[in-house]
Order: C-alpha cells, then structure tokens, then sequence
C-alpha cells in the first residue's frame, strides 16, 4: 500500500524524508504497490497544485506525473460507492483522517497489506486500526529533486526514469 503523501514527496526535497526514499529505493526494486483507485487523482492534484503555486515547470509536472506512473501500481477498482459511504466514511470519521486517507487505511486492512506513508495522521490511524506500517530498509540519502524556486530541470531519482 502506496500513499500519495510517500510518492509526492519524491519530487520536492523540501518535503523528503528517508522514509519515503526507503519506499523509493524498494519499489525500484520491484516491490509492487496497492492504491486505492482515487490515489492518481491524488498524486496529479498534488503536482498540479505545485505547477500552479510556481514550485515546478509544466515540464516538470508531467515529467513527474510519468515517472511516478512508471512505477505501475496496482490500482484497486473494487472500492465501491457502499464502502466510501460505509467502511471508509467509519474509519474517516474514527481516526480523524480525510476519506482520501481513510480510503488508504480501508484497502491495507481488506488486503492485510502494510501501508507505507509519510502522513503523520495516518501513521497514528494505522497503530489504532492494527495496520502494519511499512518498514523500509532506511539509507540516509537524499534523491536530487525539485527545489522551491528551482527553475533547473531537476528528475525525480534516475531510478524513476
């Protein structure tokens, strides 16, 4: 399980952590990931919200949309409108957490998947719910990524390319 926070943060090194490099560096090496099926709406919005506030080129935000999409992940369409309006609305509502990340926590629980994210909230909603967080092995390095006010052409980590 993928949350969007993880793999936005890949392009922004104002917002990386060795968390979320950890999860870069083990899906490059063919860890597969689960979404829920709003996950690309989200990573896009979060991109395109950058471009807009001036943080990245249009250049840049495909670049980076087509990186992240490179990574193929497993996109769940079996979340139907009954469980955004039951299951998830629950755990939104319990855990204090967006639907968007109530979404992320109800799709690690109905696989038994663990769920990697940067979100501090969900992390906290993960331990309540018995959701294992993904534990990466941690390296201590930076990706060379986009930083505010950059105007270079800056890749999300070659490995993404």
């Amino acid at each position: 399980m993928l949350d969007a926070s993880t793999a936005v943060s890949w392009c922004f090194e104002e917002i990386q952590t060795p968390y979320a490099i950890g999860v870069l560096d083990a899906m490059s090496q063919g860890l597969p990931a689960h979404v829920p099926h709003i996950w690309p709406l989200e990573v896009t919005n979060a991109l395109v919200k950058a471009f807009r506030r001036k943080h990245i080129t249009r250049d840049e935000l495909f670049d980076y949309a087509r990186q992240i999409a490179a990574f193929r992940p497993f996109v769940d369409l079996d979340q139907p409108a009954e469980r955004a309006f039951d299951q998830v609305l629950a755990l939104a509502e319990g855990h204090q957490l967006t639907t968007y990340d109530a979404s992320c926590l109800e799709l690690a629980q109905r696989l038994g998947l663990p769920l990697a994210t940067v979100d501090a909230n969900l992390v906290q909603a993960d331990s309540a719910a018995r959701v294992e967080i993904f534990r990466p092995q941690i390296s201590g390095r930076k990706v060379r990524a986009n930083k505010k006010g950059s105007r270079t052409k800056p890749a999300i980590p070659a490995c993404l390319a």
